[in-house]
């Protein structure tokens, strides 16, 4: 029996085991701009694109063209296209039942977006998800495989739902969008290592709950996070919690490895009694939205650490504390200025 691409539709196909995966697409601006995509399949299989879109062999958007490609199993394959106008579809035959990576979209100005896409037409076999470029991908959480181990949706995406309903095999997560997460950060799943959670969300939960082994955690929102910063994992290296937080400790008890601290929220961390921090430092920055701070003397004794770690500021290079110091740090501030930090007492 023969294959005609043009009698599916993505509202049919989706939970379709056996069906094809569709993408869909439209253009943006000029059009003109080219997107990457980059998949891995297990078996051999077909790819074709609808309406203006056109593949191309080169990252130029100018070689090659053609509406169909032979995507091959095995290692992930890279593959150009532009919609120059209108909307396209993306047509991946069998991709229901043999796309298990999505390793990248990206996209360049005027490049083409994914339109509307929801989670529950993802892939079953999927377990890496990873869509970065021009997008307003939709859907809740739930719809996930239970077997994806990755997952970063960025863009302008809509994505909604329970922490609880990602997958227990997931050890990444980053949402970033106008996505609106709930729930506790005791749902988390045991193997995850990194979490990143960017919009309107509104987590809740200790950071006591946190996973063992999570090294990075990020959580924006309108989050209501409790908990001390001792029981933060010993091997955490990137901590950035913003929202109406109630978060408590001494700022002596942070992991000794960690290189990045944001704190945002009605925080009450009011102590610090001196630590050795890593000599590859990135930011602190400790404010509050109430009358809490550390005193100038602990502000004084923070500072003088900091520098005294030695080593080599990287990316951000900020320190930003709420209070005031005094002149037993003015050495020490000098010096880690010289470094390219940006360090502000206020």
């Amino acid at each position: 029996m023969g294959y005609n691409i043009f009698t599916y539709n993505s509202s049919s196909l989706k939970n379709n085991t056996k069906g094809n995966w569709i993408i869909p697409l439209n253009s943006t601006g000029t059009g003109t701009g080219v997107s990457t995509l980059k998949l891995t399949v297990s078996d051999t299989t077909t790819m074709y694109i609808t309406g203006a879109g056109k593949f191309y062999t080169d990252a130029a958007g100018t070689l090659g063209e053609s509406t169909t490609v032979t995507i091959t199993s095995g290692a992930s394959r890279t593959f150009y296209l532009k919609v120059t106008t209108g909307t396209s579809n993306i047509i991946i035959y069998r991709g229901n039942s043999c796309v298990t990576k999505l390793d990248e979209w990206t996209s360049s100005t005027n490049a083409a977006n994914i339109n509307l896409m929801n989670l529950n037409s993802i892939p079953f076999v999927m377990t890496y998800f990873f869509c970065a470029g021009n997008n307003t991908i939709t859907g809740d959480l739930s719809n996930l495989s239970n077997i994806i181990t990755y997952f970063n949706c960025q863009g302008n995406n809509t994505v909604t739902g329970d922490l609880s309903n990602l997958p227990t095999v997931m050890n990444t997560f980053l949402c970033t969008g106008s996505s609106v997460i709930t729930g506790n950060l005791s749902s988390l799943p045991t193997v995850m290592t990194f979490f990143y959670c960017a919009g309107t969300n509104t987590i809740t939960g200790n950071l006591s709950s946190l996973s063992s082994i999570i090294t990075y955690f990020i959580c924006y929102g309108y989050n209501t996070i409790t908990g001390n910063l001792s029981s933060l994992p010993s091997v955490m290296t990137y901590f950035n919690c913003t929202g109406n937080n109630t978060i408590t400790g001494n700022l002596s008890s942070l992991p000794t490895v960690m290189t990045y601290f944001n704190c945002y929220g009605s925080n009450t961390i009011q102590q610090y009694t001196g630590k050795t921090w890593a000599n590859n430092m990135q930011r602190v920055y400790l404010r509050s939205n109430t009358a809490t701070n550390l005193t100038a003397q602990m502000n004084d004794q923070l500072l003088i650490d900091l520098n005294n770690a030695g080593g080599t500021w990287s990316v951000e290079k900020i320190i930003n504390l709420k209070g005031t110091r005094t002149t037993a740090s003015d050495s020490a501030v000098a010096s880690l200025v010289t470094k390219g930090v940006t360090v502000t007492v206020n």
